[in-house]
């Protein structure tokens, strides 16, 4: 054997060990194939000699398998490694990994093609890709919004997730979600502190607020899950949970449950102001009918008008208390009318400091007006001022039991009109200001003095009406001074 019989056999050795199947393609038919060939095609070589190259191509394959060959053969640039289905002599197909170059072949051209089984890999990628689908799948359609995070960047965000914020998935991937807070520096310290809570224990949650693309703020309750455990730049998984509806809800439960609290508390006060208010009168009225009834021919007339007015001053208190219990009724159902018209202010001012004098004739107090409005005739509900400031005079003479002035000023402050009426009387406690104005509220400090708890609520409505603002100034034991601007 000679040196070149000797070559050829050793690279024939080596071709048969190879752990790829090896054929050679020229003429549309097999010139060589390798043991290896043969077994992964399940036949011989004189069967594959016989048979052509294309019968074991699957059919839907052969077209462009055909195709490439061809291109190959003219020069033209195709690609050296791709994958095709064969059928076997059993019918099984197989797909294969295939690696093509050119060679000369017995001084012609020919094709050198490597080939190896990949179809459990095949498979087992279809798999994958199937699986990978589902749970993508499964995630956009999740009732959650789910984004995968590096560094605080969106990797990879569901749709619930980009319809929850109203961008769309393109927009949000890459960019990192200091977009979605409505404030830079309350992200960058939830950051901190989510990255210490994720390092301890990987995960990390909490109720947050976000923005959406059309600026309008939202509530979610987020939770954090490290990829890999508490090492949060390797990626963390946020799932994301619109709380903002139950949020709302609870909100206005609370809301509710408070209204509903005071509702009770104004019905313990108007039982305890009905039950004190009403019963001092009717306790009068009642002993003063049966003096008349048992003692009537032994009295003087003196004595019995002393005695009936007694009775009718219970009624007209009586009335009094009835009268802003009912008018209250109405500011609360919105039934309290306002008809503004041009009234002499000075006259219903002056009538309204006599007719206070004359509800307390006992007041050891005094009233001093100063009318420095610059025009008299001005647009009022003359009925809501006898309301607002009827009652703010009684109760400066009322709670004035030391006496000392009572101010009634009226001033002009460009288009408004300003009224004050300033006491020296017991004045008020600072914590009880904020709920001056409520229904059946009275003072803590105003012992046995005679009240509803309706005046001030029934001056505040008044004045709102009117479209005007009222304000209180007070110190315990020095006085009190309320501003009504009109």
């Amino acid at each position: 054997m000679n040196a070149e019989q000797v070559e050829l056999a050793r690279l024939r050795a080596i071709v048969e060990r190879c752990g790829e199947g090896l054929v050679v393609i020229q003429n549309d038919q097999f010139v060589f194939a390798n043991d290896h060939a043969t077994e992964l095609l399940q036949t011989n070589r004189e069967e594959m000699m016989a048979e052509g190259y294309l019968y074991r191509v699957h059919p839907d394959d052969r077209a462009w398998v055909e195709a490439r060959r061809h291109q190959r053969l003219a020069g033209q640039e195709v690609p050296s490694r791709y994958e095709m289905r064969a059928v076997l002599a059993n019918g099984d197909v197989r797909w294969l990994d295939i690696g093509v170059t050119m060679i000369p072949w017995g001084g012609a051209p020919a094709t050198l093609t490597f080939f190896s089984d990949v179809t459990e890999r095949k498979q087992a990628h279809e798999e994958l890709q199937r699986a990978s689908s589902e749970r993508e799948a499964i995630l956009h359609n999740a009732l959650v919004g789910i984004v995968l995070s590096v560094d605080r960047h969106n990797q990879w965000v569901n749709d619930k997730f980009a319809a929850m914020v109203g961008y769309s998935r393109e927009e949000l991937i890459g960019v990192p979600s200091a977009m979605l807070h409505p404030d830079r520096e309350v992200w960058t310290q939830l950051g901190r502190e989510q990255r210490a809570a994720l390092v301890a224990t990987s995960t990390s949650s909490g109720v947050r607020q976000l923005k959406r693309r059309n600026g309008e703020l939202f509530w979610v309750h987020m939770e954090g899950q490290c990829v890999r455990r508490n090492d949060p730049d390797a990626g963390v998984i946020w799932t994301f949970l619109d709380i903002t509806e139950r949020l709302n809800a609870e909100h206005d439960t609370q809301v509710a449950l408070e209204q509903q609290k005071e509702l009770n508390n104004l019905r313990s006060r108007f039982v305890a102001m009905t039950s004190h208010e009403f019963r001092t009168p009717l306790s009068t009225i009642l002993s003063s009918a049966e003096l008349l009834k048992y003692y009537d021919e032994r009295l003087p007339k003196a004595e019995k008008l002393e005695i009936i007015k007694t009775i009718e001053d219970g009624v007209q208190r009586m009335k009094r208390m009835l009268d802003r219990v009912l008018l209250l009724g109405k500011v609360e159902a919105h039934m309290l009318e306002f008809r503004p018209h041009p009234v002499d202010l000075f006259q219903v001012c002056e009538e309204l400091v006599e007719d206070a004098r004359a509800q307390h004739p006992q007041s050891h107090s005094d009233i001093t007006t100063d009318f420095s409005v610059t025009a008299s005739n001005c647009l009022f509900d003359e009925k809501l001022l006898h309301h607002i400031f009827g009652n703010l005079l009684s109760n400066a003479l009322k709670y004035s039991p030391g006496g000392g002035t009572v101010d009634f000023l009226i001033t002009s402050e460009g288009a408004q009109t300003v009224f004050e009426v300033s006491d020296r009387g017991i004045g008020i406690p600072q914590d009880e200001i904020p709920h001056l104005f409520e229904s059946f509220h009275r003072a803590s400090n105003v012992g046995d003095i005679q009240g509803t708890g309706l005046g001030l609520a029934i001056v505040k409505n008044a004045v709102d009406l009117h479209g005007g603002t009222i304000s209180v100034t007070s110190t315990p034991g020095l006085g009190t001074t309320f501003t009504v601007r009109l």
